[in-house]
């Protein structure tokens, strides 16, 4: 029964896990006793480790101390936009920061298993008849992040095959829930909707481009499938965490929308325009499905109702 160490987890993907520890029950039956939570900035809270994934030594000092069996290494940056500003210091911490976790697991000989979270947006751009995206199709990265996310799975599969790591490589593609930062558009949507609901904002919403499709999942289908890849993925394997369904933009507005008992208007926000965008992207989540019986448990609509709850409740104080 190994512990459990959770890069990054003062994240989205983290912070959820943290709320939901039924899963070191639902899944491998009680595989998973414990687990230690690292971010990335100080804290006093019990469990809570921090780590600088640039300082080799900090991270030496924690595999050291914490002997871990099991690890999700959740932590980058993920916000895409913001991969353009700052390239330099996305590919440091998604890429280098990967590197100096891979070097300290083969220096100590780590004889657990390793779940690296990388990102559907690896696929970058693709024809529209390569669709459902399977984790064959070639990676042709449209960002900072994409490429530093792509680079980091290369070195993953490097460690493995040189080193016998036992690595599982995960492509997630959108997930929302509760928690998740404003800067992303489900969760922007929400707040705005709470906003609204409280009297707090006039009755107007800003948007990007709404006629985008995107593969959405809720991410406590996401922390699921996490967790069974640990038990159950195969030694260098990749897998997409996907619905394996489009969804329109516009539509998740409209229900978050229907929350409100007021009329809306919806402005297009220049500023919230991407110039790199991809129409319509969505995964096959058959490997997955096939490897560890994974099923999806949440309905998309009751996520968004979760969402703009969570919104209420952070906003109304």
């Amino acid at each position: 029964m190994p512990n459990i160490l959770i890069i990054g987890a003062s994240g989205f993907v983290g912070t959820n896990i943290i709320n939901n520890p039924y899963i070191k029950d639902e899944v491998g039956n009680g595989f998973f006793k414990g687990y230690s939570f690292v971010k990335s900035s100080s804290s006093n809270k019990k469990d809570f480790y921090y780590l600088d994934l640039l300082d080799l030594k900090s991270i030496e000092d924690l595999i050291k101390e914490k002997d871990p069996k099991c690890i999700i290494h959740l932590a980058s940056i993920s916000f895409i936009p913001s991969s353009f500003e700052t390239p330099k210091k996305i590919i440091d911490i998604n890429y280098y920061g990967t590197f100096n976790l891979l070097e300290t697991l083969r220096k100590y000989s780590f004889k657990g298993k390793l779940l690296y979270v990388s990102s559907g947006d690896v696929y970058g751009k693709f024809k529209e008849e390569d669709l459902p995206l399977k984790e064959t199709q070639p990676l042709n990265p449209k960002s900072p992040y994409a490429a530093s996310k792509g680079a980091a799975e290369l070195l993953c599969l490097q460690y493995t095959n040189n080193y016998s790591l036992d690595i599982v490589i995960t492509r997630p593609f959108n997930h929302i829930g509760p928690h998740q930062s404003d800067l992303f558009s489900v969760s922007n949507f929400a707040r705005q909707c709470a906003l609204i609901s409280l009297n707090k904002k006039e009755p107007i919403i800003k948007t990007g481009n709404l006629n985008t499709y995107r593969d959405f999942l809720d991410v406590r289908d996401v922390i699921k499938a996490y967790f069974l890849l640990l038990y159950k993925g195969k030694t260098g394997g990749i897998y997409n965490v996907c619905s394996g369904k489009p969804l329109k933009i516009s539509y998740m507005l409209e229900k978050l929308m229907s929350f409100v008992k007021k009329n809306i208007k919806v402005e297009t926000d220049a500023q919230r325009l991407r110039a790199f965008d991809i129409i319509k992207i969505y995964g096959d989540n058959s490997k997955l499905k096939n490897d560890t019986g994974f099923k999806i448990n949440y309905d998309i609509d009751l996520t968004l109702l979760d969402i703009y709850n969570y919104w209420i409740k952070e906003e109304n104080g």
